[in-house]
């Protein structure tokens, strides 16, 4: 027990590399033809190994509750900050569909256009102010970082800590179309969330998912994952399927997929 919180213990009594390691194999195993076409599906190992790995480690509809709730608490103080027109939008692994039961909450706080209050700084230095009286901690504050966040904590009932958190940051959409995307993809095909989950885990466990060490995110990851599924097993690309290209983030980014 952590922060008030229960941990589910990984598969097979072992260790959260090892249950990941272990899908990867039987990954390997079904790729290398070993799996044959007559095989029942709740016979399948690889079945088996994916559904064990999601009990485990897969957020449960209480941790998508807790996280709900703390994004309201957030979006209530922001209202505080900012009179109307605020926004507080969710995106990250826990919004797509493809993060675990521990992963933070993201979210980006957008204030009207004609607003006073433009400045990430500023902004995120209110909303810390902001918590007094509410069931929030500050955990952090990088107010003079390249991107500025302040991550939030949920406290619960009687003050504890609850081990969820949200990184706040301010006015950048491109985040959240990302994560609409991959979860329009997940809707499609469900089972992407727990391969997502898997791959990444095996990325990190081999230390392969280190950007400031030169390698690929783990959201380069997922978007390798769904190329695959696109290429080998008829996922479709959502954007192919958009008719046109008419909304953009920041006049750069084409935003523009079926959902």
């Amino acid at each position: 027990v952590s922060h008030g919180t229960s941990r589910r213990r990984a598969p097979y009594g072992c260790g959260a590399e090892d249950a990941t390691f272990k899908v990867c194999r039987s990954l390997a195993a079904r790729r290398a033809g070993a799996r044959r076409a007559s095989v029942d599906p709740a016979d399948d190992p690889l079945e088996q190994e994916l559904a064990c790995f999601a009990e485990a480690f897969l957020p449960t509809a209480e941790d998508r509750h807790r996280k709900s709730h703390l994004l309201d608490v957030i979006a209530e103080a922001a209202r505080e900050v900012v009179d109307s027109g605020s926004r507080i939008y969710p995106f990250g692994s826990s919004v797509n569909g493809c993060g675990e039961a521990q992963a933070d909450v993201d979210a980006v706080f957008i204030v009207p256009p004609d607003s006073e209050l433009r400045q990430a700084p500023y902004l995120l230095r209110l909303m810390a102010e902001a918590t007094e009286g509410r069931p929030l901690q500050v955990i952090e504050k990088r107010l003079n970082a390249r991107v500025p966040v302040l991550t939030l904590e949920l406290l619960d009932e009687d003050g504890s800590e609850t081990a969820c958190t949200c990184d706040l940051t301010i006015s950048n959409l491109l985040p959240v179309y990302n994560s609409r995307l991959l979860r329009s993809y997940v809707e499609l095909m469900p089972s992407l969330s727990v391969l997502v989950t898997v791959v990444k885990r095996w990325a990190k466990a081999l230390g392969v998912a280190k950007t400031y060490e030169g390698f690929i995110s783990p959201y380069s990851w997922t978007l390798m994952v769904v190329y695959y599924l696109q290429v080998c097993h008829g996922l479709p690309s959502l954007h192919a399927m958009a008719q046109k290209a008419t909304q953009r983030v920041d006049q750069y980014y084409n935003v523009d997929f079926v959902s």
